[in-house]
């Protein structure tokens, strides 16, 4: 995102565009706490979402990796050990 995205974000007149529904006319405070808050808040948790999967995605792989490590040295130790 841009820095004049963000502050465009501040004026009802863009924010009308963007929508696309005549609202230019309404405060931009007001759109900023019905419009912008609930969008900013939804992203927040479709982010953090995406992360905590993220993390035991990495978890389980790191954990598969372990576990085939550990195959692969049980599998040599009984190699050697005959």
């Amino acid at each position: 995102m841009s820095g004049f995205y963000l502050w465009a974000m501040n004026y009802s007149l863009y924010l009308s565009k963007c929508v696309e529904i005549p609202i230019c006319f309404v405060p931009s405070e007001f759109l900023r706490y019905r419009l912008l808050n609930p969008m900013m808040l939804a992203t927040q948790g479709s982010i953090g979402i995406n992360i905590n999967k993220l993390i035991i995605h990495l978890i389980l792989i790191m954990h598969i990796i372990y576990l085939i490590f550990r195959w692969c040295l049980f599998s040599f130790t009984l190699w050697l050990g005959n």
